[in-house]
């Protein structure tokens, strides 16, 4: 599924928590559309870092479920000064990019990136740079330590052709256990957390959501966790979270 997709079903979930009503009488900060707008991208990004539900939550709670904060929000957005002092390159960030990648058996040729640009994520000291290629490929870069954050691989597949990509919950986690084999993560590394995107009917999820984390004593630290986003029967990986 394309970005512009999956940006569209984020949006369509997320417009069901924000409550638009509250923002009539903030239209001295920003106009409906700007706020939509602002969600989706905020979505999208954190959602490669944390997850799409967890995403929205902290859109909801931290940001829209008190419309006061809007105008805040906006300046924590912005990368100041400070902030580019501490940050590696983009030259960097593209060569510590292309390195990690391998693990995951991907090559990024940098002719097709087409955008690099540094984020900020409010409330969070956190600043990633934001790898976007011609493909529809989007990576996220720790812009202080070169880290690799997530990334985020179109499919290819028309949401028609996705829908019918299902499979049984043993199956996905086979997949997965594989992947995380085929990526070089230790035995260490446990299915700690399982979920997809159509719980109330398994048979018809087409995205499973597969959280491993180090196992100590019977304890997951969920610090030392890798979360992918995997689609049945095609046995793609098309999103991975450090």
């Amino acid at each position: 599924m394309s970005n512009k997709e999956l940006n569209k079903k984020i949006l369509e979930n997320v417009k069901m928590k924000i409550a638009i009503s509250n923002f009539d009488k903030e239209d001295k900060f920003v106009g409906k559309q700007k706020i939509l707008k602002m969600a989706a991208m905020f979505v999208v990004a954190i959602g490669l870092i944390a997850g799409v539900t967890y995403a929205g939550t902290v859109v909801y709670q931290n940001v829209f479920s008190k419309p006061e904060k809007i105008e805040n929000y906006i300046d924590e957005l912005k990368v100041n000064e400070d902030d580019l002092s501490k940050v590696i390159t983009k030259d960097e960030a593209v060569n510590k990019l292309i390195e990690q990648l391998k693990r995951y058996n991907i090559d990024l040729n940098t002719s097709d990136i087409e955008n690099i640009e540094l984020q900020k994520a409010p409330n969070y000291d956190v600043i990633t740079y934001l790898i976007s290629t011609k493909n529809n490929d989007n990576f996220l870069i720790d812009a202080n330590t070169g880290d690799l954050r997530s990334f985020n691989i179109d499919d290819g597949l028309s949401l028609e052709e996705i829908e019918k990509c299902t499979s049984s919950r043993e199956e996905i986690l086979e997949q997965a256990k594989n992947k995380m084999k085929e990526y070089g993560y230790s035995d260490e590394y446990k299915i700690s957390y399982v979920n997809c995107n159509n719980s109330d009917d398994e048979s018809k999820a087409y995205m499973w959501y597969i959280t491993f984390a180090k196992e100590y004593d019977g304890i997951f630290n969920e610090y030392q966790s890798v979360t992918m986003t995997i689609i049945p029967k095609i046995n793609k990986v098309t999103r991975v979270i450090n």
